[in-house]
């Protein structure tokens, strides 16, 4: 009888009563006939083995060694065969295992150092963007770093200034904004009261100069004024409103003399005649003169006079 496969032989019931293994025909001539055998007789005669023709045995310890799997982590990456999405993963645990590092990439870029420096959308780390002229820094506007924080201002302290509608900052000393309120005050040309105020070591401005030929004194050189007189020099005092003073010193040079115009009028206090002004100083002499004005009118008074 020719060989047979495993695979042509099927289970019947058809002989005896038991389970056989059979050929396709049993009633064929005996020289044609398959070999009948037992199930448990074909099980005992099993060749089992680790070659190639034999089975594993149930009993195999193959079928439960936990052996290491055959390396296949490239199926599961980017492209392989059985890739697995990031998303859908199991949630990670609360630690640090995937931070990125200075020395390391987490799920992020790897950290750039420094405290400056932030993630941008295109996924580099870089500094913030600035606008023109400053970048953020303490340091750019000159603010000598923050420090010093609570000490009394001077006039070389610098102050930052958003200048409005141009959009733009400046940076200007102290003394700067003294001389911006000076300029509105004085363009304002109106009185400014203070009231109820209490002043200590009160100063106020003075000025000085030689005057040669006429000259027509000025109420915004301040409220003391003090000249020299070279020549023959007539004044005029300066148009004014009620409650504005001014106090000269003069002094009168070797050969010099001064004199006042008509106009504006002066009411001299110190005359019996109020429209003739004091005796003139001799050369040399340095006199002083003391105005207020009452709103109508220039007052007067020739308050001391001494040699030079």
């Amino acid at each position: 009888m020719a060989d047979k496969k495993i695979s042509e032989f099927t289970v019947v019931t058809d002989l005896e009563g038991t389970d056989h293994l059979t050929g396709v025909d049993n009633s064929a001539a005996d020289a044609d006939k398959n070999v009948i055998i037992t199930v448990a007789n074909f099980i005992a005669n099993v060749l089992t083995g680790t070659t190639a023709g034999t089975l594993a045995a149930g009993n195999d310890s193959r079928l439960s060694d936990a052996r290491t799997p055959t390396a296949h982590n490239t199926t599961h990456q980017s492209g392989g065969s059985d890739a697995i999405k990031l998303d859908d993963l199991a949630a990670p645990d609360d630690n640090t295992d995937l931070n990125a590092t200075t020395s390391a990439h987490g799920l992020l870029p790897k950290l750039g150092g420094g405290t400056t420096n932030f993630l941008r959308a295109d996924g580099s780390w870089a500094e913030p963007p600035s606008a023109a002229g400053w970048d953020g820094d303490i340091a750019d506007i000159d603010l000598d770093g923050g420090t010093d924080i609570g000490a009394d201002l001077a006039d070389a302290d610098l102050v930052l200034v958003d200048d409005g509608a141009a959009g733009t900052n400046r940076k200007s000393a102290l003394s700067r904004v003294w001389t911006y309120i000076a300029s509105k005050l004085s363009a304002a040309g109106t009185a400014k009261t203070i009231a109820g105020a209490t002043l200590t070591q009160y100063k106020e401005t003075t000025a000085s100069a030689t005057l040669t030929s006429a000259t027509t004194l000025s109420l915004a050189n301040g409220p003391i004024q003090r000249y020299s007189i070279d020549g023959t020099v007539p004044l005029t005092m300066p148009t004014a409103t009620g409650g504005e003073s001014l106090m000269l010193v003069l002094t009168n040079t070797a050969s010099s003399t001064h004199s006042w115009a008509s106009s504006p009028a002066i009411t001299w206090m110190s005359e019996e005649d109020s429209g003739t002004p004091p005796s003139a100083a001799a050369d040399t002499y340095k006199t002083s003169y003391s105005f207020v004005h009452d709103g109508a009118a220039w007052l007067g008074w020739k308050t001391g006079e001494e040699t030079a």
